[in-house]
């Protein structure tokens, strides 16, 4: 009898993410954060889990910044499609494109999120409430 084994390579949407990740669902070549704006964790990296919303104003990217933390003067925010690993090695980064569903009570630290930060997203995003 056949048996049945796990694929770690597999890309499976994670719970807050209501699409798949797939071209539609992304933002097509990716972007860059700034590493120095997150904070590290406890094994010295700073690692930034998907659905982190990252944001930056005009100036910034003018300025060809990359992406921190969203704030509610951001003009620019997205949702992180992929964990970043460590931001410090890496700083590339895939975006969740606007108007993809999002269930929002499932999002990294949605509840410590800034009420303006909340109300962008789900004007950016089809945004509704994920039921375990």
């Amino acid at each position: 009898m056949a048996r049945m084994q796990a694929n770690p390579n597999q890309l499976t949407a994670p719970a807050w993410a209501g699409d798949f990740l797939n071209r539609e669902h992304l933002v097509p070549g990716g972007a860059r954060v700034d590493a120095s704006q997150f904070a590290p964790d406890a094994a010295g990296r700073r690692f930034i889990p998907a659905g982190t919303a990252v944001g930056r104003t005009f100036a910034e990217r003018d300025a060809g910044a990359g992406f921190g933390p969203a704030t509610a003067t951001d003009d620019e925010i997205y949702l992180t499609a992929f964990d970043v690993t460590d931001a410090t090695l890496n700083a590339d980064v895939e975006l969740y494109r606007h108007g993809s569903i999002v269930k929002e009570n499932f999002l990294p630290n949605f509840a410590g999120l800034d009420a303006g930060v909340i109300a962008k997203l789900r004007a950016l995003y089809t945004t509704t409430k994920g039921v375990d």
